[in-house]
């Protein structure tokens, strides 16, 4: 078994500044606002220099999308803790959904589903967050596939499907759900979650029609 090497006084180091800076972030939006606070007066107040701040962030646009970046985190290693007798997508769905129970309140945080509440467009950055989670739940869902018995290649193109089909419908639930709601509501959790589930069960019986169909098979 491979011993894992042990955390350095330098990441350590480096990863208290980051909590700081993100701390420090927090407390200045939520006093005069995203667009009010600068670089500037986060680096000031963090004592860390502007040099510092973009080795950590690319932007201070990147504040707003921890908590997505983070979920993100938590159901990636939610799919893999899943029994591997679970199909790709149903392990995909028990994650969010096990996800959302753990972090429930950062996930529906306004930065996550809400971004222009901001003031700031965070279209590209959201979807280039979104390919990021994509690409490491096809990953994670080859190594189940993969420990569970089948060859890398055929794992590789159904976790591949499955990431791609599961990311989006993902998506689609969640616009739903909050366009449904006035503006400065956040939905209830049991009812994320059903809109969720249920739009992950359209997506099985759509794919289950267009099966029964014959299309699969060139018919």
């Amino acid at each position: 078994m491979e011993m894992k090497k042990p955390v350095g006084r330098r990441e350590i180091k480096k990863a208290a500044t980051r909590e700081r800076i993100i701390e420090v972030a927090r407390e200045l939006i939520a006093q005069q606002g995203f667009l009010e606070t600068t670089i500037l007066q986060i680096t000031d107040m963090a004592d860390v220099s502007e040099r510092t701040f973009f080795r950590y962030f690319e932007s201070k646009d990147d504040l707003l999308l921890l908590d997505l970046v983070s979920y993100f985190d938590l159901v990636e290693a939610e799919v893999m803790r899943r029994p591997r007798s679970e199909d790709p997508l149903r392990a995909l769905l028990e994650a969010i959904v096990s996800g959302i129970h753990q972090r429930i309140d950062e996930v529906l945080e306004v930065p996550i589903f809400r971004p222009h509440r901001s003031g700031v467009d965070l279209t590209g950055q959201l979807a280039r967050n979104y390919l990021n989670f994509e690409l490491r739940v096809a990953q994670a869902l080859t190594d189940r596939l993969v420990d569970s018995g089948v060859d890398a290649e055929t794992a590789r193109f159904r976790a591949d499907v499955a990431a791609k089909l599961g990311v989006s419908t993902l998506r689609a639930a969640v616009r739903e759900v909050f366009q449904e709601l006035p503006e400065r509501l956040h939905p209830e959790t049991d009812q994320l979650i059903g809109r969720i589930e249920r739009a992950f069960a359209i997506a099985a019986e759509e794919f289950q029609l267009f099966s029964q169909a014959g299309v699969l098979h060139g018919q």
